[in-house]
Formats: C-alpha cells, sequence, structure tokens
C-alpha cells in the first residue's frame, strides 16, 4: 500500500507531530510499503507562512537515514503551486534537487485565493471557477515536470454555500483541455480524500469530475491523503477506492523514482 500526498513538519501548515520519523512509524503499523513525503512550495504565496521554503537537502539527508531504519520504501517528493511569475523558479528546483515525485497544485489565481475569499469576492461564482480552471491549465500546459496533478476540485472547498446550486456540467469546456492535457502529457490525476475528514463546503472529492476524466479517456489516477498529521495516512483510501471502481477504474497509479507504478484498485479495497 502506498501514499503519494503528505506533509511534514517541513510544510507551515502540518501538525507539530508530523516528523518523518513519525509518519513512518504510522507507515510500518498499516502495512504500507511505500511511503513519499511532499512538502509545499508555493514561491510568492498570499499566505505568508508559506514564505519559508523547505530545505530539501536537509529532507534528503534525512530520508536516506531513516531509510536504513525501516523497510517502507521512503521517497522526496515536493507539492509545487503554479503561479505565471515563478514557472522559472519551479523548473529551477526540481532541477537541483533529486525529486522521486512531483505533485503540481494551483492554490492562487492572479494573487487571489480561494482559502480567504478573494477569488470569490466581487465576482459570481461562475466567473470565480472559470478564472480558477483557466490557471489550472496554464498550469498544466506550462510546467512538464511533474507527475501528479493535485486536487482538481480544490476550488469547491471554500464555496460558502457549497455546490448543490451549481451545474457542474456547464464547466465541461473548462475541464476538457485541462483532461486532454494530462493525457497527452501522460501525468496522473489525483483524488484528494482531505474533503471526507475536513470541514469544507464539498464532503467528498467532486466525482463528476473524475467521471468526465474516466469518459474522456483518462485513466492514471492516483489517492492522496494530503495528510498534515500522520494519523492521517491513508484516509478514507477505501471510500474512494469504491467510488472510483463504479466509475470504471481498475488500476491506482503511484510513482516510484518518477516511473508509473499501478496497482490493482482492489488492494485499496480489500486492505482496509
Amino acid at each position: 500500500m502506498r501514499e503519494s500526498h503528505c506533509h511534514t513538519i517541513h510544510s507551515p501548515d502540518a501538525s507539530k507531530d508530523a516528523t518523518l520519523d513519525a509518519y513512518i512509524k504510522t507507515a510500518e503499523k498499516r502495512g504500507m510499503t511505500h511511503l513519499t513525503f511532499t512538502d509545499h512550495v508555493d514561491y510568492e504565496a498570499k499566505a505568508k507562512i508559506f514564505d519559508q521554503i523547505p530545505d530539501f537537502s536537509v529532507i534528503k539527508a534525512s530520508i536516506d537515514s531513516l531509510q536504513k531504519t525501516t523497510s517502507v520504501n521512503l521517497q522526496m517528493g515536493v507539492e509545487l503551486g503554479y503561479q505565471p511569475q515563478v514557472l522559472n523558479r519551479m523548473n529551477a528546483l526540481v532541477n537541483t534537487h533529486p525529486f522521486d515525485q512531483v505533485i503540481l497544485s494551483v492554490h492562487y489565481v492572479k494573487g487571489l485565493d480561494p482559502y480567504d475569499g478573494s477569488l470569490f469576492e466581487g465576482r459570481s461564482k461562475e466567473a470565480a471557477l472559470t478564472l480558477y480552471f483557466k490557471a489550472v491549465l496554464e498550469a498544466v500546459e506550462s510546467f512538464d515536470d511533474f507527475h501528479i496533478l493535485a486536487h482538481i476540485d480544490y476550488v469547491f472547498r471554500y464555496l460558502d454555500d457549497g455546490i448543490d446550486d451549481l451545474d457542474l456540467t456547464a464547466l465541461t469546456p473548462l475541464l476538457d483541455p485541462i483532461f486532454q492535457t494530462l493525457i497527452e502529457k501522460n501525468k496522473v490525476l489525483e483524488v484528494n480524500t482531505a474533503p471526507y475528514r475536513k470541514p469544507y463546503a464539498v464532503k467528498e472529492p467532486v466525482y463528476a469530475f473524475i467521471e468526465h476524466y474516466y469518459a474522456s479517456g483518462g485513466r492514471l489516477i492516483s489517492l492522496g491523503s494530503d495528510a498534515h498529521h500522520p494519523h492521517d495516512l491513508m484516509a478514507d483510501f477505501k471510500a474512494a477506492a469504491l467510488k472510483l471502481k463504479a466509475i470504471g477504474f481498475e488500476t491506482v497509479t503511484s510513482i516510484e523514482n518518477k516511473r508509473h507504478i499501478a496497482m490493482p484498485l482492489s488492494r485499496f479495497i480489500d486492505d482496509r
């Protein structure tokens, strides 16, 4: 069993208990075989807590040392936030450090933040969502050195009154080029299980998007808990796997040493 999206104390929004060692102990107890640490890098983030970039040389040295003490295969990854003005810095980062996996995410749009509500101020939901998904498309088209696109439904988490009044099918023209770019570039789409346990406006991943990805020919799907504390490792993977099975997926794709590794979806259903 594998986890491909978790944040340690090197991410400023993670728990103080989210040490590498604590994650490893939890992974061992849960019978996991692989664990990838993906700490945040959001250059020019609106939230100033992200101004301090993790020292990945230190993280790599820690992982290499801890690998000698555990049978869990440890990998160093990164969750890299896209903004057009920092593209050169993103490329420089991935060319400087030996990341086994790069997760691409979009947290900010033209300096606006869904989390603090600024993306939604003075515009309709539809206008805000259009801005967001155009930014996601720009991200996947402009940046090549990633393996997984994180939480395609991120923006919905912070809609004050949820998504029940939205016609999600109307977003298809915005999603189609994103999904086609992922498919053409052989990239993986993540199902992020954080909404199951977080007080978001949506209470589960937006599976309508995953269904559309599948209908568009997309088959590379990953599961990520987005853990910020060790107890969230692989949280709600079974619930997500059951949904994916109903859609038609047969495998979950993980990244190992920058390569795709397919695991039967049944592993996440039977073992959890």
